[in-house]
């Protein structure tokens, strides 16, 4: 079936869509990604008996949770690179409302406005009871492109410091997580 024949094609633009697979699929493979990483920094090797089913355990984690585990794992690197990663993760907790918009929510593109517009439902906990707070926001392609622009950066980095690892070419400092770097 051509592209051209499907129902969002026509409701969309061809580009936004385009660039909204690149953006999620960086998203799935920063996720992957962070998951081999976490594996290196707790010391495991891809040939290790322990390596599948924590990688499996990891693949499967809510990404707040992945994001967290990322965190508290980089404590073996060396400060520089640490610091770098907890940068990272930082970005990670601020930006990842991006990334689920990006996956649940629904755009439309307002044809008199050449503006897309973006509907979102967030799930919070507000004592003890579960609300749902809808979301409409336009959206410029700016932002799309920045967005997908720093998931790249994002994916380069984190593939870099595990090639690192895994290569022999970082040491990690130590075996255990060191908890004084986790209160910076």
């Amino acid at each position: 079936m051509a592209v051209s024949k499907l129902t969002i094609s026509s409701e969309l633009p061809e580009q936004f869509v385009y660039e909204l697979g690149v953006y999620l699929q960086t998203c799935a493979h920063i996720e992957l990604t962070a998951c081999s990483l976490i594996c290196s920094l707790e010391h495991l090797k891809p040939e290790d008996e322990g390596f599948t089913p924590r990688f499996f355990e990891l693949r499967k984690l809510k990404l707040g949770d992945l994001i967290k585990t990322l965190g508290k794992a980089a404590t073996s690197l060396p400060k520089d690179d640490y610091v770098g990663l907890k940068d990272i993760t930082r970005w990670f907790q601020d930006n990842q409302i991006y990334r689920h918009m990006a996956a649940h929510g629904a755009f439309q593109w307002l044809e008199d406005e050449k503006k897309l517009r973006i509907h979102y439902v967030h799930k919070r906990k507000l004592n003890k009871k579960t609300v749902y707070e809808p979301e409409t926001r336009l959206v410029e392609r700016k932002d799309v492109l920045s967005m997908v622009n720093d998931a790249d950066r994002l994916l380069r980095i984190l593939t870099g410091l595990d090639m690192r690892i895994i290569s022999g070419d970082l040491i990690l400092t130590q075996a255990e997580p060191n908890e004084d770097l986790l209160q910076e």
